[in-house]
């Protein structure tokens, strides 16, 4: 398992036992994904206050609420809000000038990252279809 799969365990394991009333421990998983799971591997004194600082910045109270995640972008009201409808909102909500222009190092990170994840996700459709498990399959192209 990579960091960032344990920090998505942590943080779904964080929101499913904690006490809604308390809200979610934004410092806790702060503290847990900065200085554990990727503060063990960082050496360079300027690359943990980088992580620090962008974790400070983006990982707040905020995220569910109506913070500001980039210029004229606000992050929406996460109630009711499944994987795909944040996707459509994205889509929609984000302003052109904040989205990478074709050719940029973001955008080839991004159209890399969306090939490897349809990959994924026809290698886990394949395999629910081989192992003869509709139930699989279904459930992988539901979450992918």
């Amino acid at each position: 398992m990579g960091d960032l799969t344990i920090c998505a365990d942590i943080l779904n394991n964080y929101l499913n036992t904690s006490d809604s009333k308390a809200g979610v421990p934004f410092q806790d998983l702060r503290y847990l994904f900065g200085e554990i799971m990727y503060g063990g591997h960082i050496t360079d004194f300027w690359d943990r206050r980088t992580c620090e600082t962008y974790l400070a910045v983006t990982f707040h109270e905020g995220l569910v609420g109506a913070a500001e995640l980039a210029p004229k972008f606000v992050s929406p009201d996460p109630v009711g809000m499944t994987y795909s409808s944040y996707n459509a909102f994205i889509d929609r909500a984000m302003p052109a000038e904040v989205r990478p222009s074709k050719g940029s190092e973001l955008h080839n990170a991004m159209r890399e990252a969306n090939h490897k994840r349809r990959r994924g996700k026809t290698i886990f459709i394949d395999l629910g279809n081989s192992l003869r498990s509709p139930p699989l399959a279904a459930y992988c192209n539901s979450i992918l």
